[in-house]
Protein backbone atom coordinates (compact mmCIF):
# COMPACT_ATOMS: atom_id res chain seq x y z
CA UNK A 1 0.00 0.00 0.00
CA UNK A 2 1.52 3.58 -1.09
CA UNK A 3 1.34 5.91 1.95
CA UNK A 4 1.51 9.91 1.65
CA UNK A 5 2.64 12.54 4.09
CA UNK A 6 0.36 15.74 4.62
CA UNK A 7 2.01 17.71 1.50
CA UNK A 8 1.39 14.81 -0.82
CA UNK A 9 4.50 13.21 -0.85
CA UNK A 10 4.72 9.95 -1.22
CA UNK A 11 6.30 7.99 1.79
CA UNK A 12 7.93 4.43 3.05
CA UNK A 13 5.63 1.90 4.05
CA UNK A 14 5.98 0.48 7.61
CA UNK A 15 8.19 -2.91 7.46
CA UNK A 16 6.47 -5.80 8.16
CA UNK A 17 5.68 -7.12 11.68
CA UNK A 18 7.38 -10.78 10.12
CA UNK A 19 10.82 -10.76 9.44
CA UNK A 20 12.87 -13.32 8.53
CA UNK A 21 15.95 -13.11 10.05
CA UNK A 22 19.53 -14.50 8.45
CA UNK A 23 22.98 -14.28 10.52
CA UNK A 24 24.75 -15.21 13.18
CA UNK A 25 23.37 -14.39 16.97
CA UNK A 26 25.89 -12.79 19.17
CA UNK A 27 25.08 -10.04 22.11
CA UNK A 28 24.54 -7.60 19.03
CA UNK A 29 24.17 -8.90 16.04
CA UNK A 30 23.88 -7.15 12.80
CA UNK A 31 21.50 -9.17 11.12
CA UNK A 32 19.60 -8.47 7.86
CA UNK A 33 15.90 -9.42 7.27
CA UNK A 34 14.04 -11.42 4.04
CA UNK A 35 13.40 -7.59 2.82
CA UNK A 36 16.75 -6.40 2.59
CA UNK A 37 16.79 -4.05 5.23
CA UNK A 38 19.45 -4.58 8.20
CA UNK A 39 18.94 -3.82 11.70
CA UNK A 40 20.71 -5.02 14.90
CA UNK A 41 18.83 -7.19 17.26
CA UNK A 42 19.40 -8.41 20.80
CA UNK A 43 20.23 -12.29 22.10
CA UNK A 44 17.80 -13.94 23.81
CA UNK A 45 20.28 -13.86 27.25
CA UNK A 46 18.99 -17.65 28.19
CA UNK A 47 20.75 -19.06 25.42
CA UNK A 48 24.11 -19.63 24.85
CA UNK A 49 26.19 -19.82 22.26
CA UNK A 50 29.64 -21.52 21.08
CA UNK A 51 31.92 -21.88 18.31
CA UNK A 52 33.18 -25.60 17.49
CA UNK A 53 35.55 -26.29 15.39
CA UNK A 54 35.57 -29.21 12.70
CA UNK A 55 38.67 -30.82 13.86
CA UNK A 56 39.20 -32.45 9.95
CA UNK A 57 38.15 -30.07 7.74
CA UNK A 58 38.84 -26.55 10.40
CA UNK A 59 35.88 -25.25 9.56
CA UNK A 60 34.08 -23.09 13.04
CA UNK A 61 30.56 -23.71 13.64
CA UNK A 62 28.37 -22.18 16.07
CA UNK A 63 26.32 -24.34 18.89
CA UNK A 64 23.57 -22.86 20.49
CA UNK A 65 21.70 -24.23 23.54
CA UNK A 66 20.35 -23.74 27.35
CA UNK A 67 23.39 -22.53 29.72
CA UNK A 68 22.55 -26.15 31.42
CA UNK A 69 22.55 -27.97 27.83
CA UNK A 70 26.10 -29.94 27.05
CA UNK A 71 28.35 -29.39 24.49
CA UNK A 72 27.42 -33.30 22.99
CA UNK A 73 23.32 -32.31 23.49
CA UNK A 74 23.94 -29.08 21.39
CA UNK A 75 26.13 -30.62 18.99
CA UNK A 76 24.05 -33.61 18.15
CA UNK A 77 20.96 -30.77 18.17
CA UNK A 78 23.33 -28.44 15.65
CA UNK A 79 25.18 -30.95 13.57
CA UNK A 80 27.01 -29.46 10.62
CA UNK A 81 30.35 -31.68 10.81
CA UNK A 82 30.67 -32.99 7.74
CA UNK A 83 33.97 -34.84 8.37
CA UNK A 84 32.83 -36.86 11.44
CA UNK A 85 29.79 -39.22 11.59
CA UNK A 86 27.52 -37.99 14.30
CA UNK A 87 27.14 -41.57 15.12
CA UNK A 88 31.22 -42.02 15.24
CA UNK A 89 33.06 -42.25 18.73
CA UNK A 90 34.06 -38.14 19.20
CA UNK A 91 34.93 -35.81 21.21
CA UNK A 92 34.71 -31.91 21.96
CA UNK A 93 38.32 -30.29 23.65
CA UNK A 94 38.97 -26.77 24.68
CA UNK A 95 41.91 -24.63 23.41
CA UNK A 96 44.29 -26.86 26.14
CA UNK A 97 42.89 -30.35 25.00
CA UNK A 98 40.63 -30.68 28.03
CA UNK A 99 37.48 -32.77 27.11
CA UNK A 100 34.50 -30.32 27.57
CA UNK A 101 31.92 -33.05 25.58
CA UNK A 102 29.93 -34.15 28.85
CA UNK A 103 30.29 -29.73 30.00
CA UNK A 104 27.44 -27.38 30.18
CA UNK A 105 27.70 -24.94 27.64
CA UNK A 106 27.66 -21.95 30.08
CA UNK A 107 30.52 -23.42 32.53
CA UNK A 108 33.10 -22.76 29.76
CA UNK A 109 33.93 -20.18 27.46
CA UNK A 110 36.51 -20.17 24.33
CA UNK A 111 36.57 -21.93 20.83
CA UNK A 112 36.23 -25.73 20.40
CA UNK A 113 36.99 -28.48 18.44
CA UNK A 114 35.23 -31.54 18.01
CA UNK A 115 37.38 -34.31 17.42
CA UNK A 116 36.93 -38.36 16.06
CA UNK A 117 38.14 -40.74 18.71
Amino acid sequence: MVKYDNKGKRVAAPEPESHIHVGAATRKSYVIAKGGKSRYNTQDPSICMRVVRDGQGGVEFIIAGDQEETFAQACITNWHFESVHLKSTWGIEDECGNDVTDRSLGSVEGIFTLVPK
